[in-house]
């Protein structure tokens, strides 16, 4: 029964999305123009491919997870060190894209009635790239300890949200700036739902960073097998 429940919400959470996304799609492309849903439909891109930023962390995460799921302090200490880390380079990727805005406006050689709008588009997107990262730590926490109903539940809900709000924002603004508004409102409910998530399991605060089990991690980036990943935990 387990198993056939989550089979049902791991199809709700491609299923439901689509669903909701073909009219989306539809909907946004005659609101804001073929030029401009062009631009969002990269948006969508830009922030679902910004996993690259992690540098194979959630996936050590994971792992981790999966080792420690028993030790609760341990567990602990692995999701906040991830969290600061995985914060720092999603920093990064957003400072990065932050200060090459204007080159990329460039690149993709927009219509000039279309610059501002462009402009401070790409300011949100880059704020929501360490958003992303950290949804993506709580998500590998969920995943690691086997809670896959859970799991996919979030996502299913997640994924809802990030087709079907952008289409309520540019009913009241027909603009990319409101679209990609409608995206960050569901990447925020999203990282919100996850920490709901996990939150009896984890304590936040910084005083639970180690720099130690991060050098392991940058380790398990590198593809450390679990027998010398257990060895350097002792």
């Amino acid at each position: 029964m387990s198993l056939l429940k989550n089979s049902i919400w791991n199809m709700a959470g491609y299923a439901i999305p689509t669903l909701i996304a073909i009219p989306a799609f539809g909907i946004i492309a005659r609101k804001i123009g073929v030029e401009l849903f062009g631009l969002y439909t990269l948006s969508m891109i830009v922030i679902g491919y910004a996993s690259i930023f992690d540098a194979g962390l959630t996936r050590a995460v994971v792992r981790e997870i999966a080792l420690l799921k028993e030790n609760k302090v341990d567990s602990n200490i692995v999701i906040n060190t991830s969290l600061v880390a995985i914060f720092i380079l999603g920093a990064l990727g957003g400072g990065a894209l932050f200060v090459f805005k204007d080159n990329i406006i460039t690149l993709l050689n927009i219509s000039s009635q279309y610059y501002s709008d462009v402009y401070n588009s790409i300011i949100i997107l880059a704020l929501l790239i360490p958003v992303f990262l950290v949804t993506q730590i709580f998500l590998a926490e969920l995943e690691g300890r086997e809670y896959f109903g859970h799991l996919n539940i979030q996502k299913s809900i997640g994924n809802s949200l990030i087709a079907g709000l952008p289409v309520c924002f540019v009913f009241y603004q027909e603009t990319l700036f409101y679209a990609v508004l409608g995206i960050a409102l569901a990447r925020i409910i999203c990282l919100v739902l996850s920490y709901l998530y996990v939150r009896k399991r984890i304590t936040l605060g910084i005083k639970y960073f180690s720099l130690s089990v991060l050098k392991r991690m940058f380790y398990l980036w590198r593809g450390g097998s679990p027998s010398v990943i257990l060895s350097l935990r002792c």
